[in-house]
């Protein structure tokens, strides 16, 4: 069994690093689990990807999420570039029978966020165009405190 999030880079990640605390990003699909590979589930998402042109994001409120209300964010202001890229990646991983480790967080249930990392936070009012999706996976699915960053897709609007 495999875990993986998918995320906008926002400050930079290099694939094949592992890190305990991502650098600040925004994240697309929270933690989902399948037996696929990374390659199996890089297939299945490539061409949504690709499809979707640079995503501008607008630092809105400050707020509280998580299971317990305790993680602080900012909330993306109203997104339908972002809100669509969810939704077709939710589709394509459809495909592979995945389980969602907060399925309220995933589909109409998606909420784009921001949140606070140990380098900073994506303070309200701040704009930043996204140009690249990374895929990270958890060494080990049980904890998910490193994660790898196995690949980025540049996102262009194009096939």
């Amino acid at each position: 069994m495999y875990a993986y999030l998918l995320a906008l880079e926002i400050e930079p990640v290099e694939v094949n690093r592992v890190y305990v605390a991502l650098p600040l990003h925004c994240t697309v699909m929270h933690w989902f689990y399948t037996d696929k590979t990374p390659a199996d589930v890089l297939t299945v998402i490539t061409n949504s990807v690709r499809r979707t042109p640079p995503v501008q994001l607008v630092s809105g409120e400050n707020s509280l999420f998580g299971a317990e209300q305790d993680v602080p964010v900012n909330v993306i202001k109203d997104n339908k570039s972002l809100q669509a890229l969810h939704l077709a990646l939710y589709k394509d991983l459809s495909q592979l029978n995945v389980t969602y480790m907060h399925p309220s967080w995933a589909n109409e249930g998606f909420v784009p966020h921001v949140t606070r990392q140990r380098s900073g936070r994506f303070e309200q009012g701040r704009e930043f165009t996204a140009r690249k999706l990374y895929m990270a996976a958890a060494n080990s699915p049980e904890n998910l405190q490193q994660k790898k960053i196995v690949s980025k897709i540049t996102l262009n609007g194009t096939v």
